[in-house]
């Protein structure tokens, strides 16, 4: 099988994009595909940045831990060179932890967690919707089950893929 963004981002969950446009752009600019049309009129290539690393802030039992896991080693598999994922694994409550790392200013790029927790995020402008970014890779959400989506929109904006 193939690995594609969307298997990664699918085998990764419910992911909601922190603080900065860096944040939630971080993976997905760096998974990219081809750009639009360049300025001679040729269509460049935007290639994997490989001096990335991206935060990802979970909570996680073992059998999830396993499959999210696995996700990564097939991405190391197929993009040796980076970019690189940090998991910060929270053992107590993700929204505590998260709370916590946006206080100190070390917030992560990504973060898993319940849509009904990182409503109260979004709102207070600390999540990146990612409307924009699907927009600009073009990415293509209809493989995903519309409530699905629904579920991680706050006022009209999308801030999670699940």
């Amino acid at each position: 099988m193939e690995t594609t963004r969307r298997r990664v981002l699918a085998g990764l969950g419910g992911l909601v994009g922190a603080t900065s446009a860096g944040g939630a752009s971080g993976l997905l600019a760096a998974c990219a595909g081809p750009a639009a049309g360049g300025s001679n009129g040729s269509k460049p290539t935007t290639a994997l940045k490989t001096d990335v690393t991206v935060p990802f802030l979970q909570t996680t039992g073992q059998a999830e831990q396993g499959m999210v896991n696995q996700v990564v080693e097939k991405w190391k598999v197929a993009h040796p060179k980076g970019p690189q994922v940090e998991f910060v694994v929270a053992t107590g409550d993700v929204v505590e932890k998260f709370s916590t790392m946006l206080a100190g200013g070390t917030p992560p790029a990504l973060v898993s967690m319940d849509s009904t927790q990182g409503v109260r995020f979004a709102d207070q402008g600390e999540m990146t919707a990612l409307d924009d970014y699907i927009k600009r890779d073009k990415y293509d959400v209809a493989d995903y089950i519309p409530v699905s989506l629904d579920q991680y929109r706050w006022k009209g904006k999308l801030y999670a893929l699940l």
